[in-house]
């Protein structure tokens, strides 16, 4: 068997929901089996027993329904039978090295069964299927669709797809285009399905919850949107004229490109230069960033470069206002000299003037006390 795609369409797909469970399945099992046109061999005992080890199933009847739905192509050349996936190259992308196919196409104006001839045997969804014991249950046609005719056209030009962008899944019915035409195909013996109102976005804002629907598969996740172009020119620009005391870049090569584009895409808020201009400013107000900061000993001041500036780790920081004045990591005031100590501890004690007035006064009263 072979490693084959299978997309999230697969699981709302209408033409797949008329099948029953095992019938879905060995349809995935047969993409596995197909060569890479999508052909097989028609031996219904040994493909079940490849996709159905461990399970009982009447793989020939599981096949006739997939046939009658449309699905599959089972056809007969030079006394073989073989099996067709129509859609198989629209869904599939096989491996460059994978061996061509050595089954024969479908023959030109080859006519498939009718699905009228078979289709009182196929076992409808939510069904189990029959064994081979036992004969299917036609008792129930309540939920069989039939629309041959859309299905035979669409067999003869392999337009039958498993996966449709526009699959309406909030409406009972299924509309196929045929020669400009809606043809639609519904229950046969049963009433038409009530209108259902067609989904609408949510109502009074609420846009957390319906992301968090999409998130949960309740409701689709909207496509992503394309991040436009990153003008790095006009950043590196931004950054000269805003920060021309930090080191500038002299050497712009691809690792550099790499991260200034990963950050623009990161977060919508940043694909416009004015953002960027407001993190420059954040920048140029930290005076640990600037090189302002008096230095410790022998080291240096530290000074933030671009590359610094990019970086996934310290980026968030920068924006949280870790490297602000007010809030970053005041030194241990007894390495301080007096006027240092004076600048960044205004109140050294920890006090302010008021309450330390009060404690003084409580202290003289007690020395007169016992005096």
């Amino acid at each position: 068997m072979r490693s084959r795609y299978i997309k999230p369409g697969f699981y709302i797909n209408e033409q797949l929901a008329e099948c029953s469970l095992a019938a879905r399945l060995l349809f995935t099992g047969l993409w596995c089996l197909a060569d890479r046109e999508g052909r097989l061999e028609d031996k219904p005992r040994r493909i079940g027993a490849q996709v159905f080890p461990y399970d009982q199933f009447d793989t020939d009847e599981l096949l006739k329904e997939l046939a009658t739905r449309g699905l599959i192509v089972r056809y007969e050349v030079g006394g073989a039978k073989y099996i067709a996936i129509p859609t198989f190259l629209t869904h599939q992308k096989p491996h460059r090295n994978e061996s061509a196919s050595i089954i024969p196409p479908v023959p030109e104006g080859y006519t498939p069964i009718p699905a009228q001839a078979q289709e009182k045997d196929v076992p409808t969804a939510g069904q189990e299927p029959s064994d081979t014991n036992q004969k299917p249950n036609t008792s129930d046609q309540g939920h069989t669709l039939v629309c041959p005719k859309t299905y035979q056209g669409a067999l003869e030009k392999g337009e039958l797809e498993t996966e449709k962008g526009e699959l309406e899944t909030e409406k009972g019915e299924r509309r196929e285009k045929d020669n400009g035409e809606h043809r639609h195909c519904e229950p046969v013996g049963s009433a038409s399905p009530a209108p259902v109102p067609p989904s609408s976005p949510p109502v009074h804002g609420d846009a957390g919850e319906a992301e968090a629907q999409a998130q949960e598969g309740i409701l689709p996740a909207a496509p992503p949107q394309k991040a436009p172009p990153c003008p790095q020119e006009e950043i590196l620009a931004l950054y000269a004229q805003t920060l021309p005391e930090l080191p500038q870049p002299r050497v712009w090569n691809d690792r550099r490109q790499a991260s200034l584009r990963a950050r623009w895409r990161e977060d919508p808020a940043r694909q416009n230069l004015d953002w960027w201009q407001g993190y420059f400013l954040l920048v140029r107000a930290s005076d640990f960033l600037m090189g302002r900061c008096p230095p410790s000993g022998d080291r240096r001041p530290f000074v933030a470069d671009f590359e610094w500036l990019l970086s996934p780790k310290f980026m968030p920081r920068v924006l949280e206002g870790r490297y602000s004045n007010g809030d970053r990591k005041r030194r241990d005031i007894t390495q301080m000299s007096y006027e240092e100590a004076l600048r960044d501890y205004p109140d050294p004690f920890g006090l302010h003037a008021e309450e330390k007035a009060k404690l003084d006064a409580i202290e003289i009263s007690a020395e007169e006390e016992w005096t």
